[in-house]
């Protein structure tokens, strides 16, 4: 059994034991060079005590003073911007964040790791305080939804996604509730957000995804491995594994089953098809171009031979003499997936984009890479040489 020891012993113990350190050191003793030598140790660690301290006084308040210039220069300019009368800027580790009036430059909510804006006309923010998720307004920075919730999402259609319990649920900008179908939330996917009045959601019966709109109905059935909205929200990009579907925010189809990888920007839809080829087509889903390439580049062998109109770049002097670099009769061209095929210089094209690299190895002769180390010859019109 372990025995009991009064803070008297306690401390008395310690005492003996630094009497006696000290004691090294002359401390205690009468005569003179035991008094000189406890003069210099204590002279010694008062003077390395009060630098240390000096030290460390002057390096915190370096360090706010820093801090505080930095966070005053991002108030000036106004810092990251949240709305026409409030702004938000961090520390200069970045560590922690601060909103505040760009009037007035005061701070209105400190402690803030991040923040993330809503969709649309929704005005509340949501933030974390490095724990918790709570929402802020846009618009005052006054604090709406206290942080309580571990997983929350940002405000899009009126309501936003917070995970309570492993389920999600959707409230209102009260914090009140709305939407609650059992959804069991999935650390995998990026995000519970409503476009258009639809949210991407999976069935629990098959694991796939489908829409449902504000009222939790299926909107569009859960019959797809994935949906994707474009950028600007106008489109819906459904994938059943090879083949996929454009959908407008109405959900009107706009582009019927391809066997092929869609792609979004301001004017057209792109679609690249199993066999790499690029198709291209309008917003209304009507086909433009249905061979599309991404660029030509020409190819280059090497040669001892010398022939001044066709040589392109001198290469090094080896033991067998010079060598020379020359352009091959055929391009290059680059399509789906960095795939890539022949063509000549008229642009007329000589072998489908089936090959993951291309080299010229001669005139008119080529090393066409089929991928998994796997190689073959062709000559100029794309034949395989064997």
């Amino acid at each position: 059994m372990m025995k009991k020891i009064s803070c008297k012993k306690f401390f008395s113990a310690i005492g003996k034991g630094l009497q006696w350190f000290f004691g090294l050191f002359g401390y205690g003793h009468k005569w003179r060079l035991a008094k000189v030598l406890w003069t210099i140790f204590a002279v010694s660690a008062t003077t390395c005590i009060a630098v240390h301290t000096f030290l460390l006084v002057l390096g915190v308040a370096h360090s706010l003073v820093f801090d505080y210039h930095y966070e005053q220069r991002q108030i000036r300019k106004g810092g990251r911007y949240v709305s026409d009368a409030i702004g938000y800027a961090t520390d200069f580790n970045r560590d922690h964040g601060f909103i505040f009036d760009k009037r007035t430059g005061r701070k209105l909510l400190k402690g803030i790791e991040w923040i993330a804006l809503p969709r649309g006309n929704d005005s509340l923010v949501c933030y974390s305080d490095g724990k918790l998720r709570g929402y802020f307004n846009a618009n005052d920075g006054k604090v709406v939804i206290k942080p309580k919730y571990r997983h929350a999402w940002v405000f899009s259609n009126g309501v936003a996604a917070v995970e309570e319990d492993g389920y999600i649920r959707f409230i209102d900008a009260t914090g009140k509730v709305v939407l609650d179908k059992g959804m069991i939330y999935d650390s995998r996917r990026l995000g519970y957000v409503f476009n258009n009045g639809y949210l991407v959601a999976a069935s629990k019966e098959n694991g796939k995804y489908g829409l449902i709109d504000r009222s939790g109905n299926w909107a569009l059935p859960p019959e797809y491995k994935s949906i994707v909205a474009s950028e600007d929200e106008e489109f819906w990009c459904m994938s059943k594994g090879d083949s996929s579907a454009v959908f407008d925010k109405y959900l009107n189809e706009v582009i019927t089953c391809l066997h092929g990888k869609i792609d979004f920007d301001e004017q057209a839809i792109t679609a690249t098809m199993a066999d790499h080829i690029i198709r291209e087509y309008d917003l209304n889903g009507n086909l433009v171009n249905d061979f599309c390439i991404a660029y030509v580049r020409p190819l280059i062998y090497k040669t001892d031979e010398y022939y001044c109109d066709e040589v392109v770049v001198q290469d090094e002097i080896d033991a067998n003499g010079e060598e020379y670099l020359r352009c091959a009769r055929l391009r290059y061209y680059v399509a789906g997936d960095d795939y890539r095929g022949l063509m000549t210089a008229e642009g007329h094209i000589v072998t489908m984009p089936i090959y993951k690299d291309i080299e010229a190895i001669g005139p008119d002769t080529y090393l066409c890479h089929l991928g998994g180390g796997n190689q073959v010859v062709v000559n100029g019109n794309g034949e395989k040489v064997r």
